[in-house]
């Protein structure tokens, strides 16, 4: 459940140092999770990635960066 955090502004908010040397091993969990095919119970069906993990190497530098500069104005702004 905490590498879901990686999505949240609050996650990034805290340590930015701690968090760039944790976010590799919270990206991993992910892609473990949701980059794999799974087989449904019963049944001999295969369901496809809910995540491609080649999308995930391509974007994730580019998010790790967006994000870190832009999460605490995120958190500051009055919505």
């Amino acid at each position: 459940m905490i590498a879901l955090g990686v999505v949240y502004p609050q996650y990034w908010a805290i340590d930015s140092i701690a968090i760039e040397e944790i976010f590799f091993s919270h990206l991993s969990t992910l892609k473990m999770t949701f980059c794999n095919p799974c087989k449904i119970d019963g049944l001999d069906q295969d369901v496809p990635p809910f995540l491609l993990i080649h999308m995930l190497h391509l974007q994730c530098s580019h998010f790790k960066m967006t994000t870190l500069h832009n999460s605490k104005a995120s958190l500051c702004e009055k919505n």
